[in-house]
């Protein structure tokens, strides 16, 4: 979650202390839209409008019940403007509070199945900033915590029988993390819902993708792993450890995750609204950030066949030898004609 180190900042949303909740303001949006001249008018000319053509067949019931289906339809919309202002405040006060960036709207690269599910997709209330630490491993990392939806087109028939495109939407709330070290160890890790008749993640390429038995607690709360064709099976049983299944299985709600070409998303299968589900959203981030790093990338000796890293032309060149070089001393002459070697330099000895 974002670093405790910061200073907490005091956060007011509609005049009041930073609300648990995202509808919390949503009564005092109602309440300044109903005394808006643009509502106002709305009532009185949709209202008008249903009354007089009501009246003008002469019975009152009618009249009655045209005023009342267009006074609760210019309610109707009166509310969802007002529950969609409130949780924009709400959300930006909660990005505020914790540091993070705020964004109304927002298009997330297509990096793993679930990012580029359905026809049409995109983010609201999303907030970014750096990813808290309980050590180096993430440090300087960043996260992307929003509501997402999907959406599948499907083709109906209309009262007159003509063709329709409908749109279904599917809700998330999402935290992506870009974590590029581990890539080469996971090729492609998806923790998902078990899969039933009517139910099931059906983004997941299911036909390229092999099981991988998890214990029977995570089995019994109905999840499933997958992981893609290659993977190294002992990594796979290092990272899904019994500890980090336990943890996973005492969350206060489901949470699922897929690493997939060096991005992890982290995700539950609805739109959490509340600031704890939001914190603990961020937490379970982070553990599973830090699970990942650590199994993927283990600390080793690096061989002099290695590539260098990232970003680095070629390793730099072995420095001189420091050890002294002794050089030889020549050998003296031999005089022949005296047959015994001559006297050395002073100094030499043979």
């Amino acid at each position: 979650m974002p670093s405790s180190a910061k200073r907490v900042r005091k956060v007011y949303v509609a005049g009041r202390p930073l609300p648990q909740h995202a509808n919390a303001t949503r009564w005092q949006h109602i309440r300044a839209l109903l005394g808006s001249r643009r509502y106002i008018w709305r009532f009185a000319i949709f209202g008008g409008i249903a009354f007089l053509a009501a009246a003008a067949t002469g019975r009152a019931v009618l009249a009655a019940i045209a005023l009342a289906i267009a006074v609760a339809s210019v309610g109707t919309l009166l509310v969802r403007e007002a529950t969609r202002r409130a949780h924009k405040d709400y959300f930006a006060g909660f990005a505020l509070h914790h540091g993070l960036t705020y964004s109304d709207r927002m298009s997330l690269a297509e990096t793993t199945p679930l990012l580029s599910a359905g026809d049409r997709r995109h983010c609201e209330h999303y907030m970014e900033g750096p990813l808290g630490v309980a050590d180096a491993d993430n440090g300087g990392t960043i996260a992307g915590l929003a509501h997402y939806v999907y959406e599948t087109r499907e083709q109906r028939n209309d009262r007159r029988n003509r063709a329709v495109h409908v749109f279904t939407p599917h809700w998330f709330t999402v935290c992506v993390v870009d974590l590029p070290r581990a890539k080469a160890a996971f090729p492609g890790v998806f923790l998902s819902r078990r899969t039933g008749l009517l139910s099931g993640d059906g983004w997941l390429d299911r036909p390229g993708l092999q099981s991988v038995e998890l214990e029977r607690a995570m089995t019994d709360q109905k999840y499933e792993l997958f992981a893609r064709s290659g993977h190294d099976r002992d990594l796979l049983l290092e990272l899904f450890q019994p500890s980090f299944q336990s943890w996973i299985v005492g969350q206060d709600f489901q949470v699922l995750f897929e690493y997939d070409q060096g991005t992890l998303v982290v995700y539950a299968p609805r739109r959490l609204r509340k600031g704890a589900e939001l914190e603990a959203m961020l937490h379970a981030t982070e553990r599973i950030a830090t699970q990942i790093t650590r199994t993927g990338e283990p600390l080793h000796a690096v061989a002099d066949s290695v590539a260098p890293p990232l970003g680095v032309d070629r390793f730099p060149p072995p420095p001189p030898a420091t050890k002294p070089v002794i050089e030889a001393v020549p050998t003296p002459p031999i005089d022949s004609r005296a047959g015994s070697a001559s006297v050395p330099p002073p100094g030499v000895q043979l």
